[in-house]
């Protein structure tokens, strides 16, 4: 039997969903962002400005989707401080977020389910710059989604990289999903030192380039985060794991235990197909795909 962890049919569609714009604190406006996106490839970015909610489906073109986002700062601490993104499934979505911090779980999750009750997405922002601790990752409820790149932040102080976050989640048992994002704020040249776009994106398998296909597509978890390499086709059938993607060196495909781990690398040529058994992943929650490209 067959199980496709991306969509047989459909296109790929790559994405930027967290930035900032003037709306907020970001230095380019909404149209200068589309612009500078849609000129290296991408076909959607969320406008996830800090505490507002505003939609710009003005932007939108037979190539380009403006998605409605906004971050909420939902927890501050001495030692972290606590981001969630939403993604609206209504694009005519407005709403302002109070700025006042929320220095408990419970109010934390609170301000989660308000986006959740309202339709937004949810998404997890920058855990491991956050300061956010395996304990805070458990009890933070509601959230469907988690950074695993964070581009603005590893430019920053070098935190972009929430992946053993992400996997510590994952094997608590929770059932949320990777992102990887540029978290854009500032105009910048490409080769400035501290550069921050263009660092990590999703990519969503959908079968138009539409905002409810993008939605749907978030909601089914049709997507892949990355830094550059490129999922094509991915299924299990039976204990094997099919892949096509992007030439590759290395797949890694990690399960629930330190002995749940089946990985194929190849240093001398690139690897575009592969056919993997992960019998022994058979009882693990989950499978957590790597591929690693040749750079």
């Amino acid at each position: 039997m067959r199980t496709y962890l991306l969509p047989p049919e459909g296109n790929l569609y790559k994405a930027n969903l967290h930035c900032h714009t003037t709306v907020s604190d970001g230095e380019f406006s909404p149209a200068q962002i589309k612009a500078f996106y849609k000129s290296r490839g991408y076909h959607a970015v969320a406008f996830t400005d800090h505490q507002i909610c505003m939609p710009h489906m003005e932007l939108n073109d037979e190539a380009f989707v403006a998605l409605t986002g906004i971050e909420i700062a939902c927890g501050i601490r001495k030692s972290s401080s606590i981001h969630v993104c939403g993604i609206a499934r209504n694009p005519k979505t407005k709403l302002k977020h109070p700025n006042n911090p929320m220095n408990d779980i419970a109010k934390m999750n609170a301000g989660i389910a308000k986006l959740n009750k309202k339709g937004f997405i949810t998404t997890l922002n920058h855990p491991r710059w956050s300061g956010i601790s395996a304990a805070d990752i458990a009890a933070i409820q509601g959230f469907t989604n988690m950074e695993v790149v964070n581009g603005y932040e590893w430019m920053l102080d070098g935190y972009g990289d929430s992946s053993a976050c992400y996997e510590e989640a994952l094997r608590a048992g929770r059932k949320i999903r990777p992102l990887a994002t540029d978290d854009s704020h500032h105009k910048q040249a490409p080769g400035e030192p501290g550069y921050e776009y263009f660092q990590g994106f999703t990519v969503l398998k959908a079968p138009a380039l539409t905002y409810g296909a993008l939605i749907d597509a978030l909601d089914q978890g049709s997507f892949f985060a990355s830094t550059g390499p490129m999922f094509q086709n991915l299924w299990l059938e039976d204990t094997i794991l099919h892949l096509e993607c992007s030439p590759v060196r290395g797949v890694y495909v990690h399960g629930t235990l330190y002995s749940h781990r089946a990985s194929k690398v190849v240093s001398a040529d690139t690897i575009t197909h592969l056919d993997l058994d992960v019998s022994k992943l058979s009882d693990s929650g989950y499978l957590f795909v790597k591929i690693v490209d040749t750079r």
